[in-house]
């Protein structure tokens, strides 16, 4: 699954409307629906905030073990400039 993808997963998982996370997030109206799209490569920490927001981490996981390395913390939570923290 792309990048893209799993955004648009998790926003759809946040149960929230695109139009609404968006807003939540401090962004323009559109740009759920834009952060799907196949052109656009969504850096970890917007993945790490939307899963946030739909209630999921972000975990790391070593591939041959399943070892769990970490969890992406979402930059959200620390800036209080969005009104989170």
């Amino acid at each position: 699954m792309q990048v893209n993808e799993v955004a648009g997963s998790l926003i759809d998982r946040s149960g929230k409307t695109g139009e609404g996370l968006s807003l939540e997030m401090g962004k323009s109206k559109s740009w759920a629906s834009v952060i799907r799209s196949p052109k656009r490569i969504p850096r970890l920490d917007t993945v790490a905030d939307i899963a946030d927001a739909a209630g999921v981490d972000v975990v790391l996981v070593v591939r041959a073990t399943g070892e769990r390395v970490g969890i992406v913390d979402p930059p959200r939570r620390a800036r209080p400039d969005l009104g989170e923290g």
